[in-house]
C-alpha cells in the first residue's frame, strides 16, 4: 500500500528537480513537461503549481500561466506568485489586475523591490508619472545601495524629462552616470540625455 504512494513521490521529486534544473539555465520549453508531470502527481503542491505557471508565463502561455498561477494561490501564500500574476496581466495588457496583484506582493513583503519596479513601470507605461516616481523612488529608500542603483536613477531623470523638468531629471542623470559601470551600454545614454539638457539651457 505504501510502496505506490513513496514511488510517487520519488517520481514527484525527480521531475521537479529536473524541471528546476532547466528552468536555471533558461531551457523553459525542456522544463515544462518535467513541471506537468510532477502537477498531475502532486495537484495541490503549491510550490509545484508556481514553477509550473512561472513557466509557462516565461514561455508566453499567458493564459495558462494566469489559470496555474491563480490556482496555486488557493495552496500557497507566496508574494512571487501575486509577483508573477502582476507580470502576467502586465503583458497582457490588462493593468488594473496587474496593478492590483503587485500591490498584494508588496503587502506580503514590504520590502519587495522587484515589484515597486513593475509598478512602477506598469504606471510609467500609463503615462502615471508621480505614481511611477513614488515606487521607484520605494527602492532607493528600501535599498539605497542595491548593484542597479544606476538603472532606477537613469529611469527617474527619464520621467522627470516626461514631466518637462529637466533640472530635476539632469541631478538623477548626473548621480546614474557616477555609479553605471564602465563598458555598460547605458553608459552612453545617459551622456546623451545629459548633453541634451545642457544644449537645450543654452539654446534659451
Amino acid at each position: 500500500l505504501h510502496y505506490p504512494l513513496r514511488r510517487q513521490r520519488q517520481m514527484c521529486i525527480r521531475d521537479s528537480f529536473n524541471g528546476m534544473r532547466h528552468n536555471v539555465d533558461g531551457n523553459y520549453r525542456e522544463a515544462l513537461p518535467y513541471f506537468e508531470q510532477a502537477a498531475s502527481l502532486y495537484p495541490y503542491n503549491g510550490r509545484i503549481l508556481h514553477a509550473l505557471g512561472t513557466t509557462y508565463y516565461n514561455l508566453g502561455i499567458l493564459n495558462k500561466a494566469e489559470e496555474i498561477l491563480q490556482k496555486t494561490t488557493r495552496y500557497l501564500i507566496d508574494a512571487n506568485t501575486f509577483y508573477n500574476l502582476g507580470l502576467v496581466y502586465s503583458r497582457a495588457g490588462l493593468f488594473s489586475k496587474a496593478e492590483e496583484e503587485f500591490k498584494y506582493a508588496v503587502y506580503l513583503i514590504p520590502k519587495f523591490t522587484k515589484a515597486y519596479y513593475d509598478l512602477g513601470y506598469l504606471y510609467f507605461t500609463q503615462g502615471k508619472y508621480d505614481d511611477t516616481i513614488e515606487q521607484w523612488n520605494k527602492i532607493l529608500e528600501i535599498e539605497p545601495n542595491f548593484p542597479n542603483k544606476y538603472i532606477v536613477l537613469n529611469n527617474l531623470g527619464i520621467v522627470y524629462q516626461k514631466k518637462e523638468m529637466p533640472d530635476r531629471a539632469l541631478g538623477y542623470f548626473l548621480e546614474a552616470l557616477q555609479l553605471v559601470p564602465e563598458g555598460d551600454p547605458i553608459e552612453k545614454e545617459i551622456e546623451e540625455e545629459i548633453n541634451k539638457i545642457y544644449k537645450s539651457k543654452l539654446e534659451k
